[in-house]
């Protein structure tokens, strides 16, 4: 299942505005009500590391909110900005790092808990 992106610059610019949801050591979730579908950006700087780890942490990103993306409700859309601060993690301890910590980030929602 391929996950929406917002496609309009007004969307995006919104999203960049609007108030944040959690704040974590990595990651900073934002999240803006919208009259449309779900839609989910992620924010990568390139102070994190050459393009294959940003590209790793995108799809991590990306392969968590997919597991769960019917759970969340259907007119809100979600912008994630990773921190600098991910370039000390080593790799092998990345995946695992982002995943609690959006575990942690999302626990607002009560979500069910997935395997």
């Amino acid at each position: 299942m391929r996950i929406p992106s917002p496609k309009k610059r007004n969307d995006i610019i919104a999203l960049f505005k609007a108030p944040v949801f959690a704040k974590g050591l990595f990651l900073q979730i934002r999240l803006r009500k919208t009259t449309g579908k779900k839609a989910l950006l992620i924010i990568v700087p390139k102070k994190c590391g050459i393009a294959v780890r940003r590209n790793r942490i995108r799809r991590i990103i990306r392969g968590w909110f997919r597991i769960r993306w019917q759970k969340f409700p259907d007119n809100i859309s979600f912008m994630v900005k990773v921190s600098t601060d991910i370039k000390n993690i080593s790799k092998n301890k990345l995946s695992t790092t982002l995943r609690t910590e959006l575990e942690k980030l999302t626990e607002q929602f009560r979500l069910p808990k997935s395997k």
